[in-house]
């Protein structure tokens, strides 16, 4: 499946909010990271890009050869770190 085709199947809303891991509201731009044990990107951290239902599209320079950057999770599965990202 093509880039292009996934975009055009998901609804997204730039306007829309999640909860992470703690009950803290998460929006597009926010940094975040991946604390659940389960998750495969345990310790990673990555801007919101897109937010569809409960997943998190996020972007971290560590993946720009693999995917361009974009990894998803869900949103129980990140904690909001805006201080210590930046």
């Amino acid at each position: 499946m093509k880039l292009h085709q996934i975009h055009n199947k998901m609804i997204v809303d730039n306007k829309r909010a999640g909860r992470d891991s703690m009950g803290n509201s998460i929006q597009v731009d926010d940094a975040v990271k991946v604390t659940n044990n389960k998750s495969i990107y345990k310790d990673k951290h990555g801007i919101i890009k897109k937010i569809c239902k409960n997943i998190l599209f996020l972007w971290d320079r560590s993946f720009i050869n693999i995917s361009n950057g974009i990894f998803v999770d869900q949103c129980e599965n990140v904690t909001l770190k805006g201080h210590e990202f930046l």
